[in-house]
């Protein structure tokens, strides 16, 4: 009796380190710097370190401002409260002094894209009135440069629009990117 009645905390302790171990894990993976991405990033790094083109982001998709893939862009934000977005965030990250924009790529080409940006915004990529999933997301809390990048399937059928939201900051750095390699 005295054996389980000993037994009763350590087995808590395991039940609870298991637990968070997924949670630990996900966090390690964020540290490192702009050279610890799995992806290589060198060429978004070095346009996302170089001139940038200064725009506003739209407050919907009819006055969305219009961007190109491979041009690294400073993106000036709306009061989120402000923001009509095309379809609903997959996670709207809403609240006090959150900013938010819409952006549009016009017809990109089918294949796999990357958006890199400086902030930990939520970023949703739009196409055919559809959220598109993304196939890969990496963050790097030591990289001022690029923060988070995610890669998206595009089935490269209609225009696609860029949905930040959740912004802690009135501005954002970003840069779309055709991913190497077949469609995901």
């Amino acid at each position: 009796m005295w054996v389980l009645i000993a037994l009763i905390p350590a087995l808590a302790l395991s039940a609870t380190s298991a637990l968070a171990m997924p949670y630990s894990r996900f966090m390690m993976q964020m540290e490192g710097g702009c050279g610890d991405f799995t992806a290589d990033l060198h060429s978004e790094l070095k346009l996302m370190s170089g001139q940038l083109t200064s725009i506003t982001a739209g407050s919907s998709v009819a006055d969305a401002a219009q961007i190109r893939a491979g041009v690294a862009y400073s993106v000036q934000l709306l009061p989120q409260h402000q923001v009509h977005f095309a379809v609903p965030p997959a996670q709207n990250r809403d609240g006090e002094g959150r900013s938010a924009g819409v952006l549009s790529l016009g017809d990109l080409p089918a294949g796999n894209w990357r958006i890199s940006t400086d902030n930990p915004v939520w970023l949703d990529l739009v196409a055919a009135g559809q959220l598109l999933n993304s196939s890969s997301f990496e963050m790097k809390s030591g990289c001022p440069t690029i923060l988070k990048t995610v890669v998206y399937a595009v089935p490269g059928t209609s225009p696609v629009v860029i949905q930040v939201n959740g912004a802690t900051q009135p501005s954002v750095r970003i840069l779309v990117t055709p991913v190497a390699g077949p469609p995901k």
